[in-house]
């Protein structure tokens, strides 16, 4: 209310202090409310997992929602979803969708949605996008509607690749099937804990939106199109106000950084040379291979002797004076992968985005 008071109302800044006002003023899905610097998070990451191929009869009959009158088909098309989530995780920025589609004809409707679905496979929709596929389709990206949603452990993401929602838009159905050839999705995650909350209720619209729009998906098709290799995020953690502002952390000389002196290297930096990581094992199996890619090349690879696992990783011949994202992709005996991705900038580097895919057994 201190912005309408001063700039409405005319109030002075003495009794309106709109500089104590956060920046930007976020909205989590619990009705909670935070202040963020930047919107989406800086210390956001993005996961892409690959979609179920199939097809579709544009008939512009599906609802993306429950909350219809009358009632309506809703969960028509194309489904993938994820495994259960592990932890709670955060999904916080902007979705990308990529789609390789054919089409017999022009203007055909795709709609793309992405469903928050809980252990009783409700699912409730928190992102949606839509595209008027041109000529006899092909390969294209859009972005979907942005949000910030909590994502409970046991929950899972859904995706679904349909002809439409219709109680959200006019689509003009152009009665031909669609075959989505392929289709990958970016998926924003935070990484970093927000326990500080600032003064807000709930908006009106979001307990009548989590009472009505979710629609129950039969369990048979959701473990017929579950893929476990639909990346996950690690568990948030508790980072610095520096890194919620998405600054850099120092590097640990246990880690690769340098040691002040007989290595050459500032303490706290990269040694460029030779660059060793230390490989995290999981609480089951052990890690059998280490892939290290530097702005998206192979660099380096570790493998483990039979019965053995990989420790450590290292990367040699590292850029100078740049800025540069090394990126470890490590194989577990369960073949579960875990994807570790951290931005370099000289001194300093970001705190890791990790993601997991892949089965456990």
């Amino acid at each position: 209310m201190r912005f309408y008071d001063r700039y409405v109302a005319g109030k002075s800044s003495a009794d309106a202090p709109t500089e104590k006002d956060p920046p930007i003023a976020v909205e989590s899905s619990d009705g909670k409310w935070r202040s963020e610097p930047h919107w989406p998070p800086l210390d956001s990451f993005n996961a892409t997992a690959r979609l179920k191929p199939g097809t579709y009869t544009d008939d512009a009959t599906n609802n993306g929602t429950n909350d219809t009158f009358p009632p309506g088909p809703t969960g028509v098309g194309i489904w993938t979803f994820s495994k259960p989530f592990e932890s709670d995780a955060t999904y916080a920025g902007v979705p990308r969708l990529t789609v390789d589609v054919g089409t017999q004809a022009p203007d055909a409707n795709l709609t793309a949605a992405v469903y928050d679905v809980d252990a009783k496979n409700s699912a409730t929709l928190i992102s949606r996008g839509t595209y008027l596929v041109p000529g006899n389709g092909g390969r294209f990206s859009f972005d979907l509607y942005g949000n910030d949603w909590q994502l409970p452990a046991g929950h899972r993401l859904g995706v679904l690749i349909s002809s439409s929602h219709s109680e959200w838009y006019a689509h003009s159905p152009t009665g031909q099937t669609v075959n989505v050839r392929s289709a990958s999705i970016t998926i924003p995650y935070r990484s970093c804990a927000r326990p500080d909350l600032i003064q807000g209720d709930p908006s009106i619209f979001l307990e009548g939106y989590k009472e009505n729009a979710p629609f129950t998906v039969d369990a048979a098709t959701v473990n017929a199109a579950t893929d476990p290799a639909f990346p996950q995020p690690e568990p948030q953690h508790a980072c610095s106000a520096a890194e919620l502002a998405g600054g850099p952390a120092s590097v640990p000389f246990a880690q690769g950084g340098g040691d002040g002196g007989t290595q050459g290297t500032p303490a706290g930096c990269v040694d460029t040379r030779k660059f060793a990581f230390r490989i995290h094992q999981p609480k089951k199996g052990r890690i059998v291979k280490a892939v290290a890619y530097v702005n998206g090349k192979r660099k380096a690879v570790a493998k483990a002797k039979r019965g053995k696992k990989v420790t450590r990783i290292s990367v040699a011949r590292l850029p100078k004076n740049k800025v540069f994202t090394l990126k470890i992709v490590a194989t577990g005996s369960d073949k579960r992968q875990t994807i570790s991705v951290r931005k370099y900038r000289g001194c300093k580097k970001s705190r890791p985005r990790t993601s997991t895919r892949g089965p456990r057994r």
